[in-house]
């Protein structure tokens, strides 16, 4: 092909002209490379979007790189676009750029029926410490064929739950189910009440105090 390759460092202002091979055509010096951001984004999309989690780690290291608002957008748009566990990554990332953002992902991905990112949503919910979830995992903590999910709803519900959710936290007592570290669904269940009870104490005392 008859291509010039331009370099970056090309001499500002000039005329420089690359001729397309088989077609003729003329075109300034730079203009091939006025593109390189709208690439570039499209790369790292597609690297978010592999399968490959090195691959998918590499991109994440280029986000902090780019301005907030374009990467907030591309998670989305990649969340929208893709279920499960790519999904679920987006979420994460999102918590790092736009946690409001991120919420409102987990609570999509809530409404899915017995997913296994249930456990992904409620951990997002759960350290942004958002309360907007309690509904849907004190239903899934009774219901939820996955143990490790029964488990989160547990954890998200002693810490962001009221004293409202004792009882449906009781009922979780008999639940022997596991995580891959051995902790019992019934032991996380037990551990809530108590923080919630304690909370709601430590709350009512702080009350009395304002009150003199």
């Amino acid at each position: 092909m008859g291509h010039v390759a331009i370099g970056a460092k090309a001499t500002s202002l000039s005329n420089t002209i690359t001729t397309l091979s088989g077609q003729g055509q003329y075109v300034p010096a730079g203009a091939m490379c006025r593109n390189e951001p709208e690439d570039k984004m499209a790369t790292i999309r597609q690297r978010l979007e592999s399968d490959d989690h090195s691959v998918y780690l590499l991109a994440t290291r280029e986000l902090t790189a780019l301005p907030r608002d374009e990467v907030v957008k591309m998670l989305w748009d990649i969340a929208q676009s893709h279920s499960g566990e790519v999904q679920a990554r987006m979420m994460d990332r999102l918590n790092d750029f736009d946690p409001e953002l991120a919420n409102s992902l987990a609570l999509q991905i809530l409404d899915y029926d017995y997913s296994i990112y249930h456990a992904d949503a409620l951990y997002s919910l759960w350290k942004t410490r958002s309360s907007a979830g309690v509904a849907g995992a004190s239903t899934m903590l009774l219901s939820h064929p996955d143990a490790i999910v029964r488990l989160w709803c547990a954890t998200y519900l002693g810490t962001c739950g009221a004293r409202e959710h004792v009882q449906v936290l009781q009922q979780a007592l008999s639940d022997h189910g596991t995580d891959a570290e051995g902790r019992e669904v019934c032991e996380v269940a037990e551990a809530s009440i108590a923080a919630i009870i304690e909370r709601d104490e430590e709350n009512g005392r702080e009350k009395k105090r304002e009150r003199g």
